[in-house]
């Protein structure tokens, strides 16, 4: 299939999408008295990643890491017709104390710690 066909078919699924089916659930959605709403999730790692690096001729080259492998997961939800927005989170991974002296080691504003530190399993 060609970008130009590619591109063709996405604005008939398009057309029939804002055409077609969203006011099928729309009308559907106020027979029954609901809402509409559309939702994403999203994950955060809290480690970096690194792909490359580099270093002179010679020199092995050291990277700074914190050695934890924490993330904080989200999803979130936005009505149609109103616009209101709710989302839940959940982080990925427990946390422990050690956890946080690393990452207070690490630099991480007091502000964050603070956060992390409330849901932190073992305190």
């Amino acid at each position: 299939m060609t970008d130009r066909q590619e591109e063709e078919k996405y604005e008939l699924e398009r057309k029939t999408w804002l055409e077609e089916t969203l006011p099928a659930i729309m009308e559907k959605a106020v027979e029954e008295k609901s809402v509409v709403l559309f939702g994403d999730e999203v994950s955060f790692a809290m480690w970096g990643s690194l792909a490359r690096t580099w270093a002179p001729i010679g020199e092995q080259p050291t990277v700074k890491t914190s050695g934890i492998r924490k993330g904080l997961k989200m999803f979130g939800t936005i009505e149609l017709e109103g616009g209101s927005f709710q989302y839940r989170e959940s982080l990925a991974y427990e946390i422990k104390p050690k956890s946080l002296r690393l990452l207070k080691e690490a630099g991480l504003p007091q502000e964050f710690l603070a956060i992390l530190k409330t849901r932190c399993s073992s305190f």
